[in-house]
């Protein structure tokens, strides 16, 4: 009693530490959808390569019909298969329905007592036993290959003797194989009957059955894609024409996947979208310069459809259409504002540094050229004798207006050969007599006209006997012209002007 007890309590904590079974990976990979163009229903699922080993699945309807004749693998994996079916749905109407089920190549029913070692997709090892509140528990052993494409469950015989299932719970083993238990009630009188009824045989199809629903799986065909230039190439439109002529209003969603070519290599598009996505309801778009697009750039885009309601529990749904055809687009290359603005103010910049440091170099040079040109106002010397030369230019102005009266001009008198003219005729210390005034020679309307002191005039002339030598027109005058050739020819001994005097016939202007 006390046994009976604890293994009744340990079976409950197993059967309530794990879960049932959810069913198989087929029934979860399975994916279909309506061709709505076509009256074409496409339907793909996965399944394992080494459950395929043991048992051939095949998707059918509840009646268990066949869904459709022929089964292609479009897809091999290391793992895995996946396969795919058509079957022409012309004769339903779009609100219909479908129930599918995977059923097995063969029977994979186990009894109580009975061996199936020769078959490995069947259950194993089954056994029942009964506790002390009358409580039926089996186990068995499936392997874990099958258990993905097949779901199992006991059945027995209740007391009324209506065939029940029980469904199973199931823990992995250490090998390849799953543990499993399922437990009932029963009367005890008809023990020995329940037991002679246990089997464990896959889901019966209506009860495991999936509905497909056509209108909430309507898979619309690819559009066709189209791209107009705008802008002189900076934006571009990309349109796509609806060629679905339908007696439903039909409420479309779109998906735009554009990609610079740069940014991926070719053929080696590993998902459904290369680049960036953009969702429009429309049955148009643009893409624009800066703001999608950059400059200068080989761009691809392609789009795909798929109905769309806001109510998951209304119909006209499906999946995502496949994509169109790819079309492909240059943008063409345009400046950056900023980048000009940056630039153009950089070469301002420079610009205005390099007026300004070549104003400092052409005055500085500038000023080294006049430096180097001769110029007479910077002669100490010839500041100098322009100095003398003035007064004495105004005593012998004076003194020949004595001589000659007011009528003599100024302009006549301005550089040295009248100079030495005058010295010419000046006395001689050799003739005492010239150095007496000629009473006859000055007349009294002459020193009228002398209207102020000619004292410095005769200072002048004193000062000249001394200073010059007695000169006469035959022996001792030499014209201005002549010095200068003997200055420059060097036959004089001792020349009469500096050569850093910058001799010249300006020398007395």
């Amino acid at each position: 009693m006390t046994k009976s007890v604890i293994l009744c309590c340990v079976t409950c904590c197993l059967l309530s530490a794990f879960p049932r079974s959810k069913g198989s990976k087929l029934k979860e990979s399975l994916s279909c959808f309506l061709n709505y163009t076509e009256s074409i229903v496409t339907c793909s699922w996965s399944e394992s390569q080494s459950s395929r080993q043991l048992v051939n699945m095949s998707l059918a309807e509840i009646n268990q019909r066949p869904f459709c004749q022929d089964m292609e693998p479009v897809k091999f994996t290391e793992t895995h298969l996946i396969w795919t079916c058509h079957r022409n749905v012309s004769e339903l109407k779009l609100f219909s329905f479908i129930r599918f089920t995977f059923l097995p190549d063969r029977s994979l029913e186990t009894r109580l007592s009975v061996s199936n070692e020769a078959d490995k997709a069947k259950p194993q090892n089954l056994s029942c036993q009964v506790s002390d509140d009358q409580m039926i528990i089996c186990f068995w052993e499936v392997r874990q290959e099958v258990a993905d494409s097949v779901d199992f469950s006991l059945y027995y015989w209740n007391d009324s003797g209506n065939e029940e299932a029980c469904q199973p719970r199931c823990w992995p083993k250490i090998d390849i194989y799953l543990n499993c238990t399922c437990n009932f009630t029963a009367d005890h009188l008809k023990i020995p009957i329940h037991f002679r009824n246990i089997s464990i045989r896959p889901t019966d199809p209506k009860t495991s059955n999936m509905y497909f629903s056509l209108c909430k799986n309507i898979k619309l065909p690819p559009r066709r894609l189209i791209t107009q230039e705008r802008a002189e190439g900076k934006d571009f439109e990309i349109s796509w024409k609806n060629n679905i002529i339908t007696q439903y209003n039909f409420s479309y969603h779109y998906e735009v996947c554009y990609w610079k070519e740069n940014d991926m290599k070719a053929k080696e598009i590993a998902f459904d979208c290369p680049g960036v996505t953009k969702p429009e309801t429309n049955d148009f778009t643009v893409l624009k310069s800066g703001i999608q697009l950059q400059p200068s750039g080989n761009y691809s885009v392609k789009v795909r459809v798929q109905l769309h309601q806001t109510n998951t529990n209304l119909c006209l749904q499906g999946p995502w259409s496949e994509w169109s055809n790819v079309q492909t687009f240059h943008t063409i290359s345009e400046l950056n504002t900023v980048m000009l603005s940056i630039l153009v103010l950089l070469i301002v910049i420079a610009l205005v540094i390099l007026a300004v440091c070549g104003c400092k170099i052409l005055v500085r040079y500038m000023k080294q050229w006049e430096d180097r040109i001769p110029n007479p106002n910077k002669s100490a010397i010839i500041k100098s004798l322009q100095k003398a030369k003035k007064t004495k230019d105004r005593l012998v102005i004076r003194y020949l207006t004595l001589q000659n009266g007011p009528s003599f001009s100024y302009e006549d008198h301005l550089y040295v050969e009248p100079y030495n003219k005058v010295m010419m005729w000046g006395p001689s210390k050799n003739d005492p007599s010239l150095l007496k005034p000629d009473e006859d020679h000055i007349t009294q309307p002459q020193s009228e006209w002398l209207q102020y002191d000619d004292s410095q005039c005769l200072f002048l002339f004193n000062e000249t006997k001394e200073e010059y030598p007695i000169t006469s027109v035959t022996d001792s005058y030499k014209p201005f012209s002549e010095l200068i050739d003997e200055q420059e020819t060097g036959h004089t001994e001792v020349s009469q002007f500096n050569v850093c005097a910058f001799d010249g016939p300006y020398l007395f202007s």
